[in-house]
């Protein structure tokens, strides 16, 4: 059952939630309250999963409450629902907010959000990870990057420079997908590519998030894993062309080449929370866990969630999803010597490519991996 508190000082916004849940969400078990004070009340009574809670409120506003939330209440998942449009409100509330709703809302887009989060919840089981992962407002990324973008924004480069350096970084475009894909930035547009997010924020907006935001964090990354994510998203973008040629997938895996992009470099942002652990189920998982919560849209979290078990998918015809199981496996067969030198690792290949696309698939992801280790 999804347990969700809404905050509001206004009290038409709040009947008007108890009507759309009432009425669209029956099963839901909600709370409706007019303050912060009143919400931290409620919190040390009665458990809740999700906070949706308007940001410009008498007395403790909605950041603070959200931030506080986040200090005492990690599991749970805060959402703003709010009018505002400042700048400098948002990038406040940044850290503490998981999603942006705009206000005034569709409740049916509203109740859309709160389901998919509530799905991206229940991929993971253990509740200590799923408050390590609602903590979160940023993933590790190296602070060679950081320099890189400060001086490409600096010299005032070409936005297609700009997005070619976000684009080797997991961490920073983990990031930049939630900030666009927020009602703050973009309302109703799915965002799904690197160029259409630095394209949304502009160079102007993207420094002033860079400097102002915890949008950059230094942390340690694991060896290996920018190269690896690199690999993969090469691979899947690829995959998912040939996939749309060969008549796997069809006309549906046309123009998904930069979103089989980013989810082959997401697919293991999981290891960036848990890299104590090792089964590939729980990364994968973990992943799209934290990605859900930030409101990337649902074919990405999905394919994230099952790159290692793609039959276990809501929609495992799915081309993205396809693709990137399929380069996941590629590259892993890859480093394990190439084809036959381990079996298991060629066993995982033949059994998410399709026999009459072995060649082309292994052809692509060699001359990847190939151009990518000169």
């Amino acid at each position: 059952m999804t347990r969700v508190l809404f905050v509001d000082d206004e009290a038409f916004v709040l009947r008007a939630l108890d009507r759309a849940v009432r009425m669209r969400r029956p099963s839901w078990s909600a709370a409706f309250l007019p303050s912060a004070e009143a919400a931290l009340e409620k919190l040390a009574a009665e458990p809740y999963d999700i906070i949706v809670s308007d940001l410009s409120m008498p007395g403790i506003d909605g950041v603070t409450l959200l931030r506080i939330v986040r200090e005492r209440f990690p599991h749970m998942t805060r959402m703003a629902l709010s009018g505002q449009s400042a700048l400098g409100e948002g990038l406040r509330a940044a850290a503490a907010v998981h999603q942006w709703i705009a206000k005034p809302c569709d409740m049916r887009s509203l109740c859309e959000h709160i389901d998919q989060v509530a799905w991206a919840r229940e991929l993971v089981a253990d509740p200590a990870i799923l408050s390590r992962t609602s903590e979160l407002s940023s993933l590790p990324s190296p602070p060679r990057l950081y320099v890189q973008v400060s001086d490409a924004l600096a010299r005032d480069a070409r936005m297609a420079d700009i997005v070619r350096l976000i684009e080797t970084d997991p961490a920073v475009v983990s990031k930049l997908l939630q900030l666009t894909n927020s009602a703050f930035f973009s309302d109703r547009e799915r965002v799904t590519s690197v160029a259409r997010a630095v394209a949304i924020l502009g160079t102007d907006l993207l420094r002033g998030l860079l400097l102002t935001a915890d949008l950059f964090r230094e942390g340690n990354v694991p060896a290996g894993f920018r190269e690896h994510s690199l690999l993969v998203a090469e691979v899947a973008r690829g995959r998912v062309g040939q996939l749309g040629q060969a008549g796997h997938g069809g006309a549906a895996a046309a123009g998904l080449d930069a979103e089989a992009f980013v989810a082959g470099l997401l697919h293991d942002v999981g290891e960036l929370i848990v890299p104590d652990h090792t089964h590939d189920l729980l990364h994968a998982r973990t992943g799209a866990l934290l990605l859900g919560l930030w409101g990337l849209p649902a074919s990405l979290t999905s394919a994230i969630a099952f790159h290692h078990d793609p039959g276990s998918a809501p929609h495992a015809d799915e081309p993205v999803g396809r693709a990137l199981a399929q380069a996941e496996a590629l590259v892993e067969e890859l480093a394990a010597g190439g084809v036959g030198a381990d079996p298991a690792a060629s066993e995982r290949v033949t059994a998410v490519v399709p026999v009459d696309q072995l060649d082309a698939a292994r052809g692509l992801a060699g001359e990847l991996w190939r151009a990518s280790h000169h």
